[in-house]
């Protein structure tokens, strides 16, 4: 019975759309979200992304607070390969890796071995003295 519940219940919420509430001014709703968004674009990078869409903005969350970080390393040459190849537009020295989702594919076509996967000083001190013991 749970499992019936929890299944309808998901099954739901994956085909709810929020919009048919407001279904007779959506029109008009559309095309201001529309005009929000290209604004905001001249002043923030990817606002939808960054800041409406909610996949986006977790992502944006988490990668900031996660350990685990992708970093590029002495061998890099900026032949740039890694940042065509990245949808994120993450793949470069002067980016922090915010809005990287881990896809893999600057892994996959770097030829220098440049990226690589890091963990932040502080978590590696405290992994060494726990590993110690």
């Amino acid at each position: 019975m749970i499992f019936i519940v929890l299944g309808i219940g998901i099954a739901s919420i994956i085909h709810f759309n929020p919009f048919n509430l407001v279904s007779h001014w959506l029109g008009t709703f559309k095309l201001l979200v529309l005009i929000i968004v290209v604004a905001a674009s001249l002043f923030v990078y990817r606002p939808w992304c960054t800041l409406l869409c909610p996949f986006g903005f977790l992502m944006n969350l988490t990668s900031k607070l996660s350990t685990l970080k992708l970093r590029l390393n002495e061998n890099c040459v900026n032949c740039a390969v890694c940042a065509k190849k990245c949808p994120t537009d993450q793949a470069n020295k002067d980016s922090k890796m915010a809005e990287c989702y881990w896809c893999g594919r600057c892994l996959n076509v770097c030829k220098k071995d440049a990226i690589v996967m890091s963990v932040p000083s502080r978590v590696s001190k405290l992994l060494n003295k726990n590993s110690k013991h």
